[in-house]
């Protein structure tokens, strides 16, 4: 088709790019494709393509970076990614900028951090040196408020009989022990009272131990090992322990319907759950 014919059946389009439409308003007034478009122009050597971008030699390509003064190959388009290897280098050049203009305009004064002592330059309102000095002397005050409302008191441990004192915050709680070593103390020898004291009040046998490895043919009824009696001197893992199957401390009572054989080891982790009792119960009555 000559330029003729071309301009006769495009002259819609041809006169609204004259008028100063881009390709985009054409298309959309007209209801032609954007490639017809284009290529109706060209033929009319009314509109030019872009020239391709010269081909760039790597030295061509090869720059340094302004802020890690590292060569490297500048892979992207003309005018782009020139000064500055990376998006880091290039937020790192930027903020030291900023931080030397800020210091031109306001002048610099050095001082003493008050918490690690060490020299530094005051910028803006910067009363510590850094965030670790900041955070500490929030936690000095702090504690510095703490200590204000705390009354020291004094008390007699009632395990091991000795004084000692003790800070006391916004209400008065008086310890009964100097030290957890103490209190550790004191509540096993507690429990094993309430532990003889409830075996009293409850229904109880005269349990032989004899008596038990004979039934139970000498095995743990929890992990079946073989079990032997104590010698009074050297602990093993295997020696033969009495276990209340309902404990005490939940009810049980310390005769032969309640009373099994573990080792050490069983015994020490079942101490006063309810694990497999009804099991036990149930094999026993059979």
């Amino acid at each position: 088709m000559t330029i003729e014919a071309l301009r006769q059946k495009y002259e819609k389009v041809i006169n609204l790019y004259e008028e100063g439409h881009n390709i985009k308003q054409i298309s959309r007034i007209t209801g032609h494709c954007r490639k017809v478009i284009k290529n109706v122009l060209e033929n009319c050597e009314l509109y030019q393509r872009e020239p391709c971008p010269e081909f760039r030699t790597i030295e061509e390509r090869t720059f340094k970076c302004k802020n890690c003064g590292k060569t490297y190959v500048n892979k992207r388009q003309r005018g782009e990614g020139e000064e500055f290897c990376s998006r880091q280098c290039s937020d790192d050049y930027r903020r030291k900028e900023r931080d030397r203009k800020v210091l031109e305009r306001i002048k610099p004064k050095k001082r003493i951090c008050s918490i690690c002592g060490n020299e530094y330059i005051k910028v803006l309102s910067s009363l510590f040196c850094s965030d670790e000095c900041r955070k500490e002397h929030y936690r000095r005050l702090e504690q510095r408020r703490v200590d204000s409302k705390s009354i020291i008191m004094t008390s007699t441990c009632k395990e091991c009989g000795k004084e000692f004192s003790y800070k006391s915050y916004k209400r008065i709680i008086e310890k009964a022990y100097c030290s957890d070593k103490c209190m550790h103390k004191a509540l096993r020898r507690n429990s094993r009272h309430k532990r003889r004291r409830l075996i009293k009040q409850s229904i109880k046998e005269t349990i032989s131990m004899d008596y038990l490895i004979k039934k139970y043919h000498g095995r743990c009824q929890i992990c079946d090992c073989k079990v032997h009696r104590s010698n009074g001197k050297d602990w093993s893992p295997n020696i033969a322990t009495i276990d209340h199957i309902v404990p005490v401390s939940k009810g049980g009572t310390h005769t032969y319907d309640n009373v099994q054989l573990l080792c050490a080891i069983c015994n020490s982790r079942k101490c006063d759950n309810m694990d497999g009792v009804q099991l036990s119960l149930f094999m026993d009555a059979i």
